[in-house]
């Protein structure tokens, strides 16, 4: 796989069974396009608020959930925005009846370093939700 980014300070993934073929592209869009409204609504304002990312056009097919469509493939889609203090990298792959999530983050500021870690946790807490949820729909 192709580094996502030039340097990666911070990096995680998670991987759940699916019971149909479909690809990234679906898995992208289910986790953040198809949430439950209250939390979707709960991470964009993580997102802007929080984080500062600079989000795109929510729903279109150049982005999902505001995220810039990088690259998107069958069994791979990279999804990539940035703030003033990171930059981020989320891929989704779908291959022999798994979806993956991982999450790469480059710190731009020292502040990213501070403000990160005090919200990585509820990233993963969420997007393995999400994760979950998209493989049984």
């Amino acid at each position: 796989m192709n580094e996502p980014l030039d340097r990666i300070d911070w990096e995680w993934s998670t991987r759940v069974s699916t019971t149909s073929e479909r690809s990234a592209e679906y898995y992208a869009r289910a986790v953040f396009e198809d949430g439950p409204v209250l939390l979707r609504w709960f991470v964009l304002l993580g997102w802007i608020v929080v984080l500062r990312l600079r989000l795109g056009a929510r729903r279109s097919a150049d982005h999902v959930l505001g995220w810039r469509i990088e690259s998107n493939e069958a069994e791979r889609i990279v999804l990539g925005t940035e703030s003033f203090m990171l930059t981020v990298r989320l891929i989704v792959t779908a291959t022999g009846g798994s979806a993956t999530h991982a999450t790469y983050i480059r710190y731009d500021r020292g502040i990213a370093r501070v403000v990160w870690p005090l919200i990585a946790w509820l990233h993963k807490i969420i997007i393995v939700f999400l994760l979950k949820r998209a493989a049984r729909a």
